[in-house]
């Protein structure tokens, strides 16, 4: 998608992206993210998916109020997939084209070959998978989980072998989240993978110095 000059284009006469975050739950516990802080529930006020009326309520405004896209990211701190109503959300979207595009952000871990198929059969547009190490014990330790890389590029494997297989034009990027693991290893693992890698900078989000650990190591 082509870049526009906002410098130019303002004042917009409407919004050209939105997130909608299908749940604040993530199954992962990294300690640079707020959801690993133990009143995260307390601290955001809920901790739940969302509910299908706030959804249809969503999807009516945008259709009154005749509001079309250019992206709609349906993600923002929780795991998208742990939402099981996901894949008709985005299909929804995509057949009422209340966005050109439409972007998820996943850790992967929840791309089973059924949840595979349904995000290619919904149209989803583009999948970043945020990746936090280039080993399986470095893995563990940047999510609190025991999760394993083995595991995350099993699930996106199978993810490319249907996008191929079906012909979507679905695009996946995966990237690295990591300040110690080996970017040249990174590549070399998810190139076969993924149509798109990059390397990401450590942003802590929990604003404390002593949150911050090195993700991704050994």
């Amino acid at each position: 998608m082509a870049r526009t000059n906002l410098a130019v284009a303002i004042p917009l006469a409407q919004p050209w992206s939105m997130f909608v975050e299908p749940t604040n739950v993530c199954n992962f516990s990294c300690p640079i993210c707020p959801e690993s802080f133990e009143d995260y529930k307390q601290r955001a006020g809920y901790y739940e998916r969302m509910p299908d009326f706030v959804w249809r309520r969503l999807v009516e405004s945008m259709l009154g109020w005749g509001l079309r896209l250019k992206v709609m990211r349906m993600y923002f701190e929780g795991e998208p997939l742990l939402n099981p109503r996901l894949p008709k959300m985005i299909a929804e979207a995509k057949g009422l084209r209340l966005a050109e595009r439409v972007e998820v952000t996943s850790n992967g871990s929840r791309i089973d070959r059924q949840t595979a198929y349904q995000l290619i059969m919904s149209g989803l547009d583009y999948i970043r998978i945020s990746v936090y190490g280039v080993t399986n014990a470095g893995y563990e330790l940047a999510t609190g989980t025991r999760w394993t890389l083995e595991s995350i590029l099993a699930n996106v494997g199978e993810l490319r072998r249907q996008r191929d297989t079906y012909s979507s034009n679905l695009k996946i990027h995966a990237q690295l989240v990591s300040d110690t693991a080996d970017p040249a290893l990174f590549y070399e693992q998810w190139r076969p993978i993924a149509d798109q890698c990059d390397v990401k900078t450590i942003h802590n989000w929990g604003s404390s110095a002593d949150r911050l650990v090195q993700l991704g190591q050994s």
